[in-house]
């Protein structure tokens, strides 16, 4: 195939979008009504990127007043999808990912939005939620409370992973290996993430892969694998996610996928979460939004539903 398209999913009115930042662009894609009363900011997890939304947005603008009140932007994260990648030796920490979505924000001019996040881009939302409160009306997470903390014992060994990763990945010449066809570097996806199913893989490939002379590659920075050398330190990882959840005080709702691998449901019995905060588990994996996006829809509008009713 030519070009990497999915004629399966179906966009409602959704437009490319991009933001010139200091040092690159983000690129998003917009549905919905620019101007419509309500925002929904969505920020994707790691190594994927805006497209991980496209199978659920269609299902969210399946509702009338959904449609009639709210539009929703997801972007990519610098290094991700379509967005640019960072200038050499700067590396990829969750707080440069957060001062990048105010500033898009900043060029929005929005007073007001809902933040959405899945995985790392629920972490991401956790800090904004608290670093912007006076922005942030509601905060919907998928798979994630917060950045998880370290105890200050496992920091240096973290510390020697994260520089060696990136001694590695930063070596590699060309970056990622180019595959024959549309059909290759889907598999290679599902290969790689054996959590996703392949309608999941194929969204993903629209804004992950390229064509390129002898068939596609990544667009994503190999660098964003590298390990981080910045973590928020604690007596216990619970300690600082405990901390976080203080702070967030507007409507919250963490969707728990059953078969998740990040251990929220263990969490749960150890940590106290404040009256705004609602965590619903369904059926699915770490991307179930993406997998089986009828499963977090309903979930979505009925919490949305219910907040703009307080």
């Amino acid at each position: 195939m030519a070009t990497l398209t999915n004629p399966d999913v179906t966009i409602p009115n959704t437009q490319e979008v991009s933001f010139k930042l200091p040092w690159g662009i983000i690129a998003g894609k917009l549905w919905g009504n620019p101007d419509s009363e309500k925002k929904i900011l969505a920020i994707h997890g790691w190594l994927e990127n805006a497209g991980s939304f496209d199978r659920l947005a269609p299902l969210l603008f399946a509702n009338e007043l959904f449609t009639q009140k709210y539009s929703m932007l997801a972007i990519d994260l610098a290094g991700h999808g379509l967005s640019s990648h960072r200038g050499d030796g700067v590396p990829y920490i969750i707080m440069h990912y957060a001062m990048d979505i105010k500033l898009v924000l900043n060029q929005l001019g929005w007073k007001k939005l809902t933040i959405f996040g899945h995985s790392l881009g629920g972490a991401i939302s956790s800090l904004l939620a608290i670093g912007i409160s006076d922005q942030i009306e509601n905060f919907i997470t998928i798979d994630a409370f917060t950045p998880l903390g370290i105890r200050a014992d496992q920091y240096l060994n973290r510390l020697k992973d994260a520089v060696e990763s990136a001694s590695t990945l930063y070596s590699i010449p060309d970056g990622f290996k180019t595959y024959p066809t549309e059909e290759a570097i889907i598999q290679r996806i599902l290969e790689g993430n054996e959590k996703l199913n392949v309608e999941a893989a194929k969204v993903l490939a629209i804004r992950g892969a390229k064509p390129v002379e002898n068939g596609f590659t990544f667009t994503r920075d190999i660098r964003i694998k590298a390990g981080s050398s910045i973590y928020f330190l604690g007596n216990s990882y619970l300690e600082f996610i405990q901390e976080v959840l203080k702070h967030i005080f507007v409507p919250t709702i963490c969707i728990i996928p059953n078969e998740s691998h990040m251990k929220l449901t263990e969490m749960i019995s150890e940590l106290k979460f404040p009256e705004n905060y609602s965590n619903k588990f369904v059926s699915g994996n770490h991307h179930v939004h993406t997998n089986n996006p009828e499963v977090v829809a309903p979930v979505i509008l009925e919490f949305l539903n219910l907040v703009s009713q307080c």
